[in-house]
This record gives C-alpha cells, structure tokens and sequence, in this order.
C-alpha cells in the first residue's frame, strides 16, 4: 500500500475490515491483527490534524467498525449476555466535553436492551483525552456512579473516519454515522 493515497489508504482499510465482525473475526489471530495494525498506521500517517481532541469533526455520532477491545467484543460477558453486532455507537461533544457510550445487549438471545455509558471528557492536546466514565443507564434504570477513569488519543480524523487508542491498549475504527 506504500505509495497510495489518503483516500485509497482509508478505503482499504474500511474494506479489509469489513468483514471481521467488529475484529471478532480474527480475535486472537495475531498475524491478521498485525495486517489490520499496519493499515490503521499506514492511515494514522495521513492525519491532517495535528490537534484532533480540539477538532470540531470529534462532534457527532460515530458507529464501530472494528476494534481489540475485549470488553467492547463481548469476550468478558457471561455466556447468556451477547452485544447486538453493529449496536454501538459513541456520540460526543467537544463543546461540552462530554459523550455517551451506547451499545445494544440481548440476554439469552431473547430480551433486547440498550445501555448507556454517560463520560466526560477533559482535553490534553494535542491528541489526548481523558475520559471519566460516569452513570450507566440500563433500560429504564439508571445508576449513578463514577467508574474508570482512562484516556483516548485520537490519531486520525477526517469528515467520516475516526481512529482511537485506548489507555489499555486497545485501538478503535469508527465511522460518522
């Protein structure tokens, strides 16, 4: 891919990850977690925003497409709870400097649910922001709580493409919905 253009660059990678499930695919497939590494990099490069955290293009609704976190695949769920595929989304506000986390469960295939993560965010820029996970909305039910406390670096942004590392370790690819 070396050579290739930002916009031939992204829609490789969009298409090399479209079919692994959010990255349940190749979960513990390190060789094809590396290729996919290397496409998100080769992506990251491209990066024409220097100050992403500060960037108005983080505002708005964004969708999952494939990531490493466990927890976000559902790997640390109890055999009964299973993520709806293609359920989560992330909606952020830089003005605010807050977001929400919202991901669709069903309990033994049956009983659909959403619950909601509610986050603040605080800005180190350039690229850097800590996250303070907050109140979780399961159903009708809200539990008031602070949990977590992590940051994100955003190391690509454009109108429709966003690239994130977690605290953990872990990389996000999610598209404006």
């Amino acid at each position: 891919m070396t050579g290739s253009s930002p916009t031939e660059v992204k829609q490789q990678l969009l298409e090399a990850i479209a079919p692994l499930d959010e990255g349940r695919a190749i979960l513990g497939d390190k060789d094809a977690q590396e290729r996919v590494e290397n496409q998100i990099r080769e992506l990251e490069a491209f990066n024409m925003f220097p100050e992403t955290i500060s960037s108005e293009l983080l505002d708005g609704s964004w969708n999952l497409k494939y990531t490493t976190s466990k927890v976000i695949l559902g790997k640390n769920l109890p055999g009964v709870f299973q993520y709806v595929r293609g359920s989560n989304r992330q909606i952020l506000s830089t003005k605010d400097l807050t977001g929400v986390n919202k991901v669709k469960t069903k309990i033994a295939g049956l009983l659909e649910f959403e619950y909601v993560i509610q986050l603040t965010l605080k800005a180190r820029p350039p690229q850097r922001a800590m996250v303070k996970f907050e109140n979780v909305k399961l159903g009708p039910f809200t539990f008031k709580f602070s949990f977590g406390v992590g940051y994100i670096d955003v190391t690509y942004i454009d109108d429709d493409l966003r690239i994130t590392r977690g605290s953990e370790g872990n990389v996000f690819v999610l598209v404006r919905e």
